[in-house]
């Protein structure tokens, strides 16, 4: 895998666009993500939603990747925050898949968090 700098700076995850839009469009999600920094860091934000659920992921070049995962289904917005260090883009590609498993129910999450938990 690339490195943070690589995936934020150099715009990498740029080309994973096409066939990460093409994916989620089949499973009828929305899709979007965007670069920001440099004042508070490099980050890049990507942003899953389908009905009441929503994952959101965040990765600064400084290596800190957040995954936060909503319900908005249920009258109190239940929202699942994960924070983790990460050396190169494989975390932020996990906490994307997760969120997909959680957006779409179809398979379990959690066990894709535990997984970035042990890296």
């Amino acid at each position: 895998m690339e490195s943070l700098e690589e995936l934020i700076t150099n715009k990498k995850f740029d080309s994973y666009r096409v066939g990460l839009e093409s994916r989620f469009a089949a499973n009828k999600l929305t899709f979007e993500f965007t670069y920001t920094g440099p004042e508070g860091g490099s980050a890049l934000r990507a942003r899953l939603e389908k009905k009441e659920k929503i994952a959101e992921v965040c990765v600064w070049e400084s290596g800190h990747l957040n995954l936060e995962l909503g319900d908005t289904e249920k009258e109190t917005e239940d929202i699942e925050s994960y924070y983790w260090k990460t050396t190169d883009s494989n975390g932020f590609h996990d906490a994307l898949a997760a969120g997909f498993l959680f957006v779409t129910g179809k398979g379990d999450y959690k066990s894709s968090i535990q997984k970035i938990d042990k890296n």
